[in-house]
C-alpha cells in the first residue's frame, strides 16, 4: 500500500540537489568548510567537493553534476558516479544540502 522512501542519493538522476541557503562557507588549505544553518560544527569538504559545491549554486541532478566535472577535468563522467554519491550524502547529513 505505501512504498518506502527512497533515499535521494540513490535515485536514478531525477532529484535536483543545490546548496541549502545561509549555508557559511570559508576556504581552508585542505578543501572548502561548510557551516549549514542548522549545523553545529562545520563540513570540511576536499577533493572534487568544493568544485561540487561551486555547482550546486544551481539546482543539478548527479548526471548533470558528473557531465559538468568531466567537462572540467580529464576524467569521464562515469568515473564520478560514486564519489559524487558519497559526498552528496555527506552534505545531506550535515544540512547543506536541499533536494528538490
Amino acid at each position: 500500500m505505501f512504498s518506502k522512501p527512497t533515499d535521494a542519493t540513490t535515485q536514478s538522476g531525477l532529484s535536483r540537489y543545490r546548496q541549502t541557503p545561509g549555508t557559511l562557507t570559508r576556504r581552508d588549505l585542505d578543501g572548502l568548510l561548510l557551516l549549514p544553518p542548522t549545523a553545529e560544527h562545520p563540513l570540511l569538504i576536499t577533493g572534487v567537493g568544493p568544485v561540487v559545491w561551486t555547482l550546486l549554486e544551481r539546482a543539478s541532478t548527479l548526471s548533470e553534476l558528473s557531465e559538468d566535472l568531466a567537462e572540467l577535468s580529464d576524467r569521464p563522467a562515469k568515473e564520478f558516479g560514486s564519489e559524487l554519491s558519497v559526498l552528496l550524502e555527506q552534505l545531506m547529513i550535515a544540512g547543506a544540502l536541499c533536494v528538490d
